[in-house]
């Protein structure tokens, strides 16, 4: 009998064996040692099931209610080739999304070997928590405020795009911003929204927000700046709360063979985006303490530790491990956002603990809005929600601003 990978769909057949050579020809799949793991994805033995048994219907024929267990599935299914939907997205160089793409596109991978991807979920394992629960019980609360902005919990949607022809055409670039920005909203908290190097998808994010009243912060990817001035002042007529640049997208070359270049930028370039603008101005993309001193004094007021997931340079460091430095430099001066194979509420209360004062999701909210829209994507932030609700209370702090180091 042929059992199938209930994460990536990879089909074991007795007749053939497994890819990698471990389970010679003829094994039938009880005889294989619970030790093994699928070839494809690494999943564990007991994440297969007989070939017989199917999977999710198509999410064309779906009309049962949406759980995020079904919005994965569905996920799987849409982006099969390019990504597992696994049950820890950790860049792990067995994934079937990671190895060199040779100029291809990266699809939900990393860059080279994607070892920055890899860095910034090894960072995070790295921080332990300190349990303490000797204390008056209370509990936590978890609401803060962001520009003017009241959330229920200090974690937003990323600003990611859909990527139509990197993510197999799953979606499009207004419907993923849709179901990124309206599955926040939903959640109690912001979602951002990316740009597009395709003519009829360079502002499908503003115009999505537009539709949502404003409520979301768009980043746009660090084009020559008489490009930018006018992104940022359509997202402050349409009243977004904030706009980002993520200078890292420097290294999205597509966008140059798109012939719409991206570039660097220097001091005084910063100063003109953040004054054409009276909403407040973010910068992603600050992985060291000179960068973040250079935009503190250019009158940001808010600035992100991220290294865009891992996919614009290979051997970066984790972004959990620079957070300190940087948080340490300039957290008195400017908001602090933060990224980086954040996966759980957990994850959420290290970063903040390391120096963040928000924190951005990526990856796993857009396989939600792929494999379940806005649905699937304010039911994984509110599980988020619930995991950082627990984690203040057995963490022994009551409100956001008793996180610090001395709970890690």
């Amino acid at each position: 009998m042929k059992y199938t990978c209930n994460i990536c769909d990879w089909v074991y057949d007795p007749a053939v064996g497994d890819t990698d050579g471990e389970i010679p020809p003829g094994t039938a799949f009880e005889s294989i040692p619970d030790s093994w793991i699928c070839p494809v994805c690494g999943a564990s033995k007991t994440d297969f099931v007989p070939a017989e048994e199917g999977f999710a219907k198509p999410p064309s024929e779906i009309k049962e209610k949406m759980t995020l267990k079904l919005a994965r599935e569905n996920a799987r299914k849409k982006l099969s080739g390019i990504c597992a939907v696994n049950r820890v997205c950790d860049g792990q160089e067995n994934q079937l999304c990671q190895g060199m793409k040779y100029g291809e596109k990266l699809g939900f991978g990393g860059e080279g070997q994607g070892l920055g991807f890899t860095n910034n979920f090894n960072a995070l394992q790295k921080v332990h928590l300190k349990m303490r629960l000797v204390s008056t019980h209370k509990a936590p609360d978890m609401t803060s405020a962001l520009f003017g902005e009241k959330l229920a919990f200090p974690v937003l949607a990323a600003p990611m795009r859909g990527q139509t022809s990197s993510f197999n055409n799953a979606i499009t670039e207004r419907d993923f911003a849709f179901a990124m920005c309206k599955g926040a909203i939903e959640a109690g908290t912001l979602g951002g929204t990316g740009n597009s190097p395709r003519e009829g998808d360079l502002e499908s994010g503003l115009d999505t927000l537009q539709k949502l009243g404003g409520k979301g912060i768009p980043s746009f990817k660090p084009q020559p700046n008489d490009k930018l001035i006018s992104l940022f002042q359509k997202a402050e007529k349409i009243g977004c709360p904030a706009v980002c640049s993520d200078l890292d997208g420097a290294g999205s070359f597509n966008w140059n063979k798109a012939g719409k270049p991206v570039e660097r930028k220097n001091l005084d370039q910063l100063k003109e985006l953040v004054n054409c603008v009276k909403i407040p101005v973010i910068f992603k993309g600050i992985m060291a303490v000179e960068d973040a001193e250079l935009v503190a004094k250019s009158g940001a007021k808010g600035l992100a530790v991220s290294n865009h997931g891992g996919r614009v340079l290979d051997s970066t460091p984790g972004t959990a491990e620079v957070l300190p430095y940087i948080a340490n430099t300039v957290g008195e001066r400017i908001t602090i956002f933060a990224d980086g194979a954040v996966r759980t509420g957990y994850d959420v209360l290290k970063m903040l603990a390391l120096g963040a004062n928000f924190v951005f999701i990526g990856r796993p909210v857009g396989q939600c809005a792929i494999g379940g829209g806005h649905e699937a994507v304010k039911l994984y932030l509110e599980h988020v929600g619930l995991e950082f609700k627990k984690a203040m209370l057995m963490t022994g702090v009551n409100s956001l601003k008793e996180i610090d180091e001395k709970i890690i």
